[in-house]
C-alpha cells in the first residue's frame, strides 16, 4: 500500500511540474493561432498558357459569413473574441520561367492538405517564397480586401488588354461574378472599385511592363499602369534564366487572415488564383 501511496505522489508531482513547465511556455510568449476558413473559388482560374487575353484576370469569392463571421467586428455574428478577421489578402510574384511557378504551387498543394497548422501554407508563401502582396495606386492598405461580414466576388486585372476601357487594369469588389470592368464611371463614382492594381514596389510599378518607362515622361492616360520591367534584385521577381523574350508569368494566391490582440497573425489556407502572361511587347 505505501508503494502506491509513493507512485501516487510521484505521479502527482510530475503533473505539477509538466503543467508549471506548459505555463511558463505560455507566457513565454507561446504564440497561439487561430483557424479560419479560407476564401473560394468563383469558377475561374488564370492560365498562363491561354491564349485569349480577355481571360487574363484573377478573381475569388471572400468568405466572411459563417464561421469567420465570429471574428469580424462588424459582423452581427461578432463574439466579441479577441481576435479580429481583417479581411482577405492577395500575394503575387513574378517569375521568367513557367517551371518555377509550378514548383511553389506543388508545394502549396502539399502543405494545404496537411493536417498541420492552416498557417503553414501561407507562411511558406510569404516566408519561404517571397510571395509580396498586392499594393494600390496612392494607397496600401492590409488586408487588400477589408471585411464586412458579407461575402463578396472579386475581380483583378493587373495589366491592360489593348486599348479597350472594360479590360483596363483594376480591383474591384462586387455582390456578383465580373468578367471584365463592366462599369464605365471612374473610381470616385463606381463604389465596387476598390482600387488600381500595383506592385509591392510602389506607385510607379504598374503591371504593363514598359522597358522604355520614366515615370517623368510617361503619358499614359490615368490611371497610368505602365511600370518598368522586373529586374533583378527586385523583392517581388524570381529570375531562373537569361530569357530576353519579354515574357513573364504573374502567379497569384488570396488567403483570409485576421490577428489577436498581441497583433499575432493568424492566416487560412490559401487558395491559388491562377498565373497570367504579361508580353512586354504589348506595351511597346
Amino acid at each position: 500500500m505505501a508503494g502506491l501511496k509513493r507512485q501516487i505522489t510521484f505521479f502527482l508531482l510530475f503533473l505539477s511540474a509538466a503543467l508549471t513547465f506548459l505555463l511558463k511556455l505560455s507566457g513565454c510568449g507561446l504564440e497561439e493561432f487561430y483557424y479560419l476558413e479560407p476564401p473560394r473559388t468563383d469558377g475561374h482560374t488564370a492560365y498562363s498558357t491561354t491564349q485569349d487575353k480577355t481571360t487574363n484576370y484573377f478573381s475569388f469569392i471572400t468568405t466572411e459569413s459563417g464561421f469567420n463571421a465570429s471574428y469580424i467586428k462588424n459582423s452581427p455574428s461578432y463574439a466579441g473574441s479577441e481576435f479580429e478577421c481583417l479581411g482577405t489578402e492577395v500575394y503575387y510574384k513574378i517569375y521568367n520561367a513557367s517551371s518555377s511557378v509550378s514548383s511553389v504551387a506543388d508545394r502549396i498543394s502539399s502543405l494545404n492538405s496537411s493536417t498541420s497548422s492552416s498557417t503553414s501554407a501561407a507562411e511558406y508563401l510569404t516566408e519561404t517564397a517571397g510571395y509580396k502582396t498586392l499594393r494600390l495606386l496612392s494607397k496600401y492598405d492590409t488586408p487588400l480586401i477589408t471585411a464586412t461580414g458579407q461575402n463578396r466576388y472579386v475581380y483583378i486585372r493587373l495589366s491592360d488588354y489593348s486599348t479597350l476601357f472594360e479590360y483596363r487594369n483594376v480591383v474591384r469588389v462586387n455582390n456578383k461574378s465580373m468578367e471584365s470592368w463592366e462599369s464605365y464611371a471612374d473610381a470616385e463614382e463606381d463604389p465596387t472599385v476598390v482600387g488600381f492594381p500595383r506592385r509591392y514596389l510602389g506607385d510607379d510599378y504598374g503591371f504593363n511592363f514598359y522597358d522604355g518607362y520614366d515615370k517623368n515622361k510617361d503619358n499614359y492616360p490615368d490611371p497610368k499602369p505602365n511600370g518598368p520591367v522586373p529586374l533583378t534584385g527586385d523583392d517581388d521577381v524570381r529570375l531562373d534564366t537569361a530569357d530576353e523574350s519579354g515574357i513573364w508569368y504573374v502567379d497569384m494566391y488570396a488567403a483570409t487572415i485576421g490577428h489577436d490582440s498581441t497583433y499575432t497573425y493568424s492566416y487560412s489556407k490559401v487558395l491559388h488564383l491562377g498565373t497570367i502572361t504579361i508580353d512586354e511587347s504589348d506595351y511597346k
